[in-house]
């Protein structure tokens, strides 16, 4: 792992204090992430005659994420958060699941004042979505944040915060996982029968996967005591069980009708 990627001696003083750039892992891989899955999506949008990629959506987007993934990190560390509430706390730790249902909700919201056909624009979208996930969480390796539990695996990994105990590399695992998906969801896409199936793969196939690598998560502090199930456990049995509804109940009754 490599926090910094690279750093760059200024050859003048032209900032005050600043002589030299780092640039980072995490948000470099991100943004490569990001770039993919822009060109994914603007390949299928021209594809399906449809647009809805701009720069006010990704604007709206990236806030509602930032302001979703960070109430859903303060609301599982409430009691340390809010009883120790500094500006450390606040701009450090970030949770997807937060970030997800809060872009997901605006992007909803943004598709219905459009007028764009909301389960078409999700199918694009769930395309890419794995791709740009899959780069976070390699960026997450690089950092060396969301680490896994202790193993004695020739899997294991030491991070500078695990020193000198070996522990499981989730980040690759769930990287891995997710580019596969992308490849499988690729796939599917020009064999789906009607709009919104793949989004419904993406949801379904991440959340069975997310519940069972939460059990070797290093770092889940969100736990339900009655349940011993972490908050982002619960969040992928909810959106199964949608899933599941939605499927069996709704899907040529209602929504098919209604977007």
């Amino acid at each position: 792992m490599r926090r910094v990627l690279f750093e760059f001696k200024v050859p003048f003083d032209f900032f005050i204090g600043i002589d030299s750039v780092k640039i980072y892992s995490y948000p470099t891989f991100i943004l490569i992430g990001f770039l993919l899955f822009s060109q994914i999506v603007k390949y299928y949008e021209r594809k399906n005659n449809i647009k809805f990629l701009t720069v006010n959506y990704v604007f709206i987007v990236f806030v509602s994420s930032l302001i979703g993934g960070k109430l859903f990190y303060l609301f599982e560390n409430f009691t340390q958060n809010f009883e120790n509430l500094s500006s450390k706390n606040i701009t450090k730790g970030f949770v997807f699941y937060g970030a997800f249902i809060f872009s997901l909700i605006s992007s909803i919201v943004y598709f219905k004042i459009k007028k764009i056909s909301i389960l078409k624009a999700l199918d694009i979208l769930a395309i890419g979505l794995p791709l740009l996930h899959g780069f976070s969480r390699i960026g997450c390796f690089m950092a060396g944040c969301c680490y896994g539990s202790e193993t004695y695996s020739r899997l294991g990994v030491i991070f500078p915060k695990t020193y000198p105990v070996k522990v499981h590399p989730t980040q690759l695992y769930e990287a891995s996982f997710l580019f596969c998906l992308f490849f499988i969801l690729l796939k599917c896409y020009n064999l789906k029968k009607e709009n919104g199936q793949i989004f419904l793969m993406y949801l379904t196939s991440y959340s069975v996967f997310r519940f069972f690598i939460e059990k070797i998560r290093g770092n889940n502090v969100g736990f339900l005591t009655d349940l011993n199930l972490t908050h982002s456990q619960l969040i992928a049995i909810f959106i199964f069980v949608f899933v599941l509804f939605y499927t069996f109940f709704y899907s040529k009754c209602f929504l098919k009708n209604k977007f």
